[in-house]
């Protein structure tokens, strides 16, 4: 069985922000990008996680 990395995006990270927390925690994954409509929401956890927004 391979150990592939699971790449995870995150839309909405107002109360998707506990998914991008998992995210960054969980072993196997990697926060890889972030969307919101809420652009400064947005570029703030996204700089905070070096993700692309």
């Amino acid at each position: 069985m391979t150990k592939d990395l699971i790449r995870v995006g995150v839309v909405g990270v107002g109360r998707g922000q506990s998914f991008v927390e998992g995210a960054t925690e969980a072993a196997g994954m990697k926060l890889v990008a972030l969307c919101d409509i809420w652009e400064a929401r947005l570029h703030d956890l996204a700089g905070q996680h070096h993700v692309a927004a």
